[in-house]
């Protein structure tokens, strides 16, 4: 399980993220030179099934696996190649630096899975995400936005 590895990968005396994140960092960097994905995008949760001891694992019973790592994907929408990747690790999680801290959680994974990818992409994503906030914030980034709209969106 490439999880669990990532898992002891670093620094022998890291802990919580900086134990994986420096190594997510260069397999995202290869995943991104391999492949520049299609205009259809889509950005969601993704749960990577883990058992062991980790701060930032999570418990969810309505999830297949029940006890996982959350994180957040941009796939290609034609071929679902993972094009990025954000590993939640709740108040520490390292959403792009340039963004305004008090932007919404949805403007923060968004900004930082979208990072480095063009303009012009349609992009595709629950109802977890869709606020008029993050509609706004993709249309002045030159995005398109498809998604599962909530009742009080308007009021978002």
């Amino acid at each position: 399980d490439i999880y669990f590895t990532m898992l002891h990968a670093d620094e022998e005396h890291s802990e919580g993220k900086d134990k994986i994140e420096p190594f997510m960092n260069v397999l995202l960097k290869k995943y991104r030179a391999a492949f520049y994905p299609y205009q259809e995008l889509s950005i969601d949760e993704m749960v990577i099934g883990y058992k062991g001891r980790w701060k930032f694992k999570q418990y969810n019973a309505s999830k297949p696996s029940k006890y996982h790592i959350k994180t957040f994907g941009l796939c290609d929408s034609a071929t679902g190649y993972v094009h990025n990747i954000l590993p939640y690790f709740g108040a520490d999680t390292s959403y792009n630096p340039e963004i305004d801290y008090t932007s919404s959680h949805a403007v923060k994974i968004f900004d930082t899975l979208l990072a480095n990818v063009g303009t012009g992409h349609k992009i595709y994503a629950d109802r977890f995400y869709t606020t008029r906030v993050l509609v706004d914030y993709l249309l002045e980034h030159k995005q398109y936005y498809t998604g599962t709209l909530n009742i009080n969106f308007l009021c978002n």
